[in-house]
């Protein structure tokens, strides 16, 4: 998802409809920029009004699962 330069992100989940929802999401771990399987598994409610930060590690990456 990212190149080798580190970046911090934010994202807005305005998109959704009304509602609470669990996301599910894979990020880089505190080793990501050495160790490509150093995840972490979250989960966390999430609605129409959160904005989630998120930091990419150099050639990491973040992947949710949206569900109601």
């Amino acid at each position: 998802m990212t190149n080798w330069s580190p970046r911090e992100m934010e994202i807005d989940f305005s998109f959704l409809p009304e509602g609470n929802f669990t996301l599910q999401a894979y990020q880089d771990g505190l080793n990501a920029d050495r160790m490509g399987s150093d995840y972490r598994m979250t989960k966390t409610q999430v609605n129409r009004g959160t904005k989630l930060k998120i930091s990419l590690a150099p050639g990491g990456g973040w992947a949710g699962r949206i569900t109601q």
